[in-house]
């Protein structure tokens, strides 16, 4: 028999012929076996095991999901305070309309009260369409 039988024989259940192994066999048999691992090691497919996360502990993983938390309550707080600076612009641009009108009215110059109402509902059309196109922009 060669060695290689003995070999395979070595790693069964089934008795071998020379059940003995002389220590030169074993060490050539551990050094067959540490090849084999470090050949498998090298054809092992896809990426290695990120040091970073075999480090991450529950205490890690607690912290992040606090600090994710955060952030969102953050994002969520600059976004209520632009509602409320959209609403201000609002109120404020609706103000200075009326009291425009309410000057011609008072003045009697209704002959020039259609130019600018129609102007004013131009300039507000196209803001709101420039919003509209802006808002479908940053979701798609």
């Amino acid at each position: 028999m060669d060695n290689q039988t003995n070999l395979l024989r070595a790693d069964t259940d089934a008795p071998a012929a020379d059940a003995v192994v002389a220590p030169e066999k074993e060490e050539s048999r551990s050094r067959i076996v540490r090849s084999m691992e470090r050949f498998s090691a090298m054809m092992q497919v896809g990426p290695g095991r990120d040091p970073f996360v075999e480090k991450m502990t529950p205490e890690h993983v607690t912290a992040v999901i606090a600090n994710k938390d955060k952030n969102d309550e953050r994002k969520h707080a600059e976004e209520i305070a632009k509602i409320g600076n959209h609403k201000w612009y609002s109120v404020g641009g609706a103000v200075f309309i009326f009291a425009l009108c309410g000057l011609f009215l008072g003045f009697h110059q209704t002959e020039h009260l259609d130019a600018i109402i129609g102007t004013l509902a131009g300039l507000v059309g196209g803001f709101g369409l420039g919003k509209v196109s802006q808002h479908s922009e940053k979701h798609s």
